[in-house]
């Protein structure tokens, strides 16, 4: 039962539990590794929702999880059989019933630092609350420190207003009323008007800030004051008094990685939950962790053989489509991204005169940001087709993005950033899903490792091994020394091959990649890759444009700059019309050399 299974498994009186199921154990192990790395004094505990003790997928998984020490139990109930996003709430009850300090947090949170220390900080300074929960609010608020530790203080009430983000709550033990209370009220209104079928965080949110249908509470959400002054929610009619975590420590993927709440408040965050992306979906998430380093990979990721027995990284455990579909995010596609020989990189330098951030009118277009992409997609380009032919993944660059990427159009404002986004820099680095589409990056047969590959501890090894410096020359005074290879600028697809095929460092690096490539052996071939290579590219977003708004809803996509001296692709044909709009844009600036390289039909550009 959990109540034996919670207490065998406590320490210190303390539990993290999350709930998993079997599609997506990659993240629950994932979750696990980050736990342990981070010495957690706590026992960890995972519910496997919708399977039972002897199905195929449960038994390996659970005693790969009991061996590092993880309680594994079956969850199965009514409620979870019909959504196992809201049914595990009913799950939870029986956990705050033992008594127990428990940390329940989903499984797509990864962990940086042990949080029972911060519960135990945020309990003695405030001894009425009965739950603290994460939250969805882009800021924090008065950065008050908690006594005797560098972390902050939960934020000022207000903040009980934005959205409370139920995928980490942390509750104080003793089974307290108000903590029973609070999961009653919310198993309640999962219970009524088909709510089990919504997303859970905002039938629950109402429930306890303000009441159910027509009956509302007599005290909806209220300030509550104690010693530290007006930080704590009064909530279900003030019979629960809760708390809001800091949002610059308690992060998602916007505020931790991108606006950086964290170093702006001069704190250490303690976890990263994978929301706030562009999509909620696995391959988004994954890539997001992964760019961070938050991604347990396993040794082929990192050019080492598979070692025999169970598989200790999260990839291993991913469930492949049924009907043998491929999956952005099946085992297959992770092991055909392993199958290379080494890796490329490159200057991904860009000219200062690219990088300013002039003021732009809401909804505009931002050009500055278009002509700084298109400088650097251009590199990309010819990046991806170079580790391709060379049968290596491509370590993708930082790439600068020198205008926010917003949800809609009047989102982001003159300084082409958010109102409530003072912390963001720009230009800053863009995170992979705001100019790539993750679940395309995925499934394609591009080789790529993640933006800071070769910074993560497991690639010692391939910075402590020799590498190659590839330089572009004339074909007349071509020459190599110990370090470096040289290549005749536009080099054929044959000739690039030819000079660097056999070379076995791990590590091949382009000062100029866009004068690596000049020829594909084949138009048929050169028309698919860069069909490919577009179909990676995803969208800025949103413009007031009307063109824009006409074909995508506002969104301005990034197009794929063919690759000079060949004539076979010269651009997608369902893109054409961005194209031209954007070419006629630029011309309007004055900017013809942009315009003349992303074409249209005033200058030639096939649509075929």
């Amino acid at each position: 039962s959990a109540d034996v299974l919670v207490r065998h498994y406590a320490v210190e009186g303390t539990v993290v539990v999350s709930f998993g199921n079997a599609r997506q154990r990659h993240f629950t192990a994932n979750w696990v590794y980050h736990l342990q790395r981070s010495r957690v004094r706590a026992g960890i505990v995972v519910g496997m929702m919708n399977m039972l003790p002897a199905d195929t997928l449960y038994v390996p998984f659970a005693s790969h999880l009991r061996a590092r020490g993880v309680g594994v139990y079956c969850v199965n109930s009514a409620e979870v059989r019909l959504s196992p996003q809201g049914g595990r709430w009913f799950h939870v009850l029986p956990l705050l019933r033992t008594g127990v300090r428990l940390i329940l947090s989903d499984s797509d949170v990864a962990w940086l630092r042990d949080p029972a220390p911060y519960l135990r900080a945020i309990e003695a300074e405030h001894p009425r609350l009965d739950f603290a929960v994460s939250t969805d609010a882009q800021g924090g608020t008065d950065l008050r420190r908690l006594s005797g530790t560098g972390d902050l203080d939960v934020e000022l009430w207000g903040q009980c207003h934005a959205s409370m983000n139920i995928g980490i709550m942390l509750f104080p033990p003793g089974g307290r009323v108000g903590t029973l209370l609070a999961m009653e009220e919310a198993t309640t209104h999962l219970s009524q008007d088909g709510n089990l079928r919504r997303v859970d965080q905002g039938p629950i949110n109402y429930r306890w800030k303000f009441g159910y249908r027509d009956f509302k509470w007599p005290h909806p959400l209220f300030r509550v004051e104690d010693g530290t002054g007006g930080r704590l929610c009064g909530l279900t009619n003030g019979n629960v008094t809760g708390a809001v975590l800091p949002a610059a420590q308690f992060c998602n993927t916007l505020t931790h990685d991108v606006l950086q709440l964290w170093r702006a408040a001069g704190v250490a965050p303690l976890a990263v939950h994978a929301t706030w992306m562009r999509r909620q979906e696995e391959p988004w998430k994954l890539m997001r962790l992964r760019e961070q380093g938050l991604w347990h990979d396993g040794a082929g990721w990192y050019g080492h053989p598979q070692q025999p027995g169970l598989p200790e990284d999260a990839s291993s455990w991913m469930v492949a489509e049924k009907g043998g579909a491929r999956h952005a995010t099946d085992p297959a596609a992770i092991r055909e991204q392993e199958g290379t020989v080494g890796f490329v990189t490159y200057d991904a330098t860009v000219p200062a005169s690219l990088l300013s951030v002039p003021r732009i009118s809401v909804g505009d277009v931002p050009l500055h940001h278009m002509r700084l992409m298109h400088v650097q997609l251009r590199r990309l380009r010819s990046a991806l087709f170079v580790a391709r032919m060379l049968n290596r993944a491509l370590v993708l660059p930082t790439t600068l993005c020198s205008c926010e990427m917003g949800f809609f159009v009047s989102h982001i404002r003159e300084g082409c950033r958010a109102n409530d986004h003072p912390t963001l820099p720009l230009p800053y680095a863009c995170p992979i899903d705001h100019y790539l589409f993750p679940r395309n990056l995925m499934r394609s047969p591009f080789g790529h490792r993640e933006r800071g590959f070769l910074d993560n501890p497991r690639a010692a090894h391939i910075n402590a091994s020799r590498r190659v410096t590839v330089v572009p020359c004339v074909p007349a005074v071509c020459g190599s020394d110990s370090g470096t290879l040289s290549l005749p600028r536009g080099a054929s697809e044959a000739e690039l091959v030819r000079r660097l095929g056999s070379v076995t460092a791990p590590v091949v690096h382009f000062n100029d990649i866009e004068a690596a490539l000049g020829a594909f052996s084949s138009g048929q071939q050169s028309v698919a890759w860069h069909e490919e290579a577009q179909g990676l590219l995803d969208n800025y977003c949103c413009v007031a444009n009307p063109v824009f708004r006409a074909k995508a809803g506002g969104g301005v996509p990034y197009l794929l700059p063919p690759l000079p001296g060949q004539r076979d692709w010269l651009g997608a044909e369902r893109l054409a019309w961005a194209r031209e709009e954007l070419a006629r844009l630029f011309r309007q600036a004055g900017d013809e050399t942009t315009a003349a390289e992303l074409g249209g039909p005033a200058h030639g550009i096939s649509t075929a």
